[in-house]
């Protein structure tokens, strides 16, 4: 079931999130994509991602968690009222905070996540279970210096990080890999731009390294060439695309 454009939103979305029990579908899985070098990439990489799914038959909720000061101008997709927070929170319904942008995506802000404790109901992907759509993905848009429980998406987030190819940069994005919580992460992969590295096995010791840091096994994907440390946004849109295929050949959603 999805709203058309057709449909009034509010009425649409009152229908969509009355009580209809749970999906035997399962929870619908939680991916997270991060660049901590440059965190606005997220949100057009997400945003091309998402829609790319939804044209493959996929339903997604779309969160971004990008401070406005943070995200470089990129728009939102839709106005938005309510942060996902708020919902989580038990301030709003959770159909307040989520906007449907077609019948196949729905887009939620998640700034104020950092109020969000980790023992609070059920988390987000739980809660879409209920919702009468059968989501089949969650697809997050990370701040990473954001304050939130993880727990709050789900269990078993599955982490995608944007890092060039750089020793520093990829030492760099391991650090903040390591304070993400191991009970939350279902997955690892670092997504490396860049041309190839002057010593590729000096970038295999770093992901060996960052595996054993970790604890679980860290998927190297790349390198991607892909240009998106400098300029605008609207500049890196030709790298981020090439990112965007290698992510819908490699990432299974459900």
């Amino acid at each position: 079931m999805g709203i058309t454009p057709i449909d009034d939103q509010a009425s649409g979305l009152r229908r969509l999130f009355s009580p209809l029990g749970g999906s035997a579908q399962g929870w619908p899985v939680v991916h997270a994509f991060c660049c901590p070098a440059r965190p606005a990439v997220a949100a057009p990489l997400v945003q091309s991602l998402v829609h790319a799914w939804a044209d493959q038959g996929q339903c997604l909720a779309w969160v971004d968690e990008l401070d406005l000061a943070r995200r470089e101008q990129w728009p939102w997709p839709c106005p938005v009222r309510y942060d996902l927070g708020q919902s989580l929170l038990g301030h709003v319904p959770l159909s307040a905070s989520l906007r449907a942008l077609d019948e196949r995506v729905w887009f939620a802000t998640a700034r104020q996540m950092h109020e969000v404790g980790s023992q609070r109901d059920w988390p987000l992907s739980r809660r879409l279970l209920d919702s009468g759509v059968v989501f089949d993905a969650v697809c997050v848009s990370v701040e990473p210096q954001a304050l939130r429980a993880w727990s709050a998406y789900g269990v078993g987030i599955h982490h995608t990080v944007v890092v060039d190819n750089q020793a520093a940069d990829v030492q760099a994005a391991i650090d903040w890999m390591a304070r993400v919580p191991s009970a939350c992460v279902a997955s690892w992969r670092l997504l490396v731009t860049g041309p190839e590295p002057a010593d590729p096995g000096e970038l295999d010791a770093l992901v060996q390294a960052a595996a054993a840091l970790l604890g679980q096994p860290v998927q190297l994907l790349g390198p991607v060439a892909a240009q998106w440390k400098g300029g605008s946004l609207n500049q890196a849109l030709p790298g981020l695309e090439r990112l965007r295929r290698v992510l819908v050949d490699r990432l299974v959603l459900s």
